[in-house]
């Protein structure tokens, strides 16, 4: 198996989380058919995310205390919310949200770097130079110079759909997770999306001037109502959305037979469900459509 990848002095454990679990939790308990899928599998089932050979047993401790906290403190309280930017407005943090935000694109960068098709050397370089301070940040040996980012995901009006299907991009934002390495010419990040938030770590350069009010400090406050993105990060999401969602349309009758009887018998949870939440808000989207 190999030394941890974070402390490297202990042996790793296979189950450790890219994408932590309580977000897929959340996804399942809040669904309407009790169910998760991913892209990769549509025409599985599945109960988790996926798992692998990263962390030792203490330092996956560590990432779960960091979890508990965002889980929480921001977390649940925004995506349990009806109204997540009125409700929801202002949230005070501690340095346990960056932490939280550093062990998730430090996870990533890990899984992903060494095997990525860099197009540019200093972007890799850069990359390999930041999976080290970010490590020395987690194990409490530096401070944090780095900028990480978080962006709270609003509802869409005029969201686009995946070509035959009625899923759009709400959905993608509420219901999925995603996690990558973004590269264009002039600028590299790590990229994480939760149900309901984005987290942004660059990596070259050291800044990011897509967002407005998004950064993270030890300890501060989010103003998630004055938060703001420009047109590059929008057209970032929207092939996101496209590259992670459109793997549905290849479900198969079979399994839309299983998910058919999965809403039979949950008929009772649907209305209570985040999904059906999503339908609601797009009937009031039509309806204020069809009203002008």
């Amino acid at each position: 198996m190999g030394l941890c990848k974070l402390c490297k002095k202990k042996e790793s454990i296979k189950n450790s989380h890219l994408i932590p679990k309580f977000t897929t939790d959340w996804i399942r308990n809040t669904s309407d058919t009790g169910k998760f899928r991913t892209s990769v599998l549509p025409n599985k089932r599945v109960q988790d995310s996926k798992k692998v050979d990263l962390l030792c047993g203490d330092c996956e401790n560590l990432f779960s205390k960091f979890e508990g906290y965002f889980s929480k403190v921001i977390f649940k309280p925004v995506m349990n919310s009806n109204n997540p930017v009125v409700d929801y407005p202002v949230v005070d943090y501690t340095e346990s949200l960056l932490k939280f935000a550093v062990s998730l694109s430090w996870r990533i960068l890990v899984f992903k770097m060494y095997g990525y098709p860099w197009k540019i050397l200093d972007h890799k370089l850069a990359a390999q130079k930041a999976e080290i301070r970010w490590r020395e940040y987690l194990l409490n040996n530096t401070e944090m110079k780095d900028e990480h980012h978080i962006l709270m995901l609003g509802f869409v009006e005029d969201a686009p759909e995946i070509e035959g299907t009625d899923i759009d991009m709400n959905f993608y934002f509420r219901r999925s997770v995603d996690a990558d390495i973004a590269q264009g010419s002039k600028e590299s990040f790590v990229y994480t999306k939760l149900p309901g938030f984005v987290f942004i770590s660059p990596i070259f350069p050291g800044t990011h001037t897509h967002m407005v009010d998004t950064l993270i400090g030890e300890n501060g406050t989010l103003e998630f109502y004055k938060q703001a993105i420009d047109s590059t990060i929008i057209k970032f999401l929207v092939r996101r959305f496209n590259q992670t969602l459109s793997p549905i349309r290849t479900i198969s009758e079979r399994q839309w037979a299983k998910i058919e009887a999965d809403y039979s018998k949950n008929i009772d949870k649907i209305q209570d469900s985040d999904v059906f939440k999503l339908f609601l808000m797009k009937e009031q989207k039509k309806n204020r459509l069809n009203s002008e």
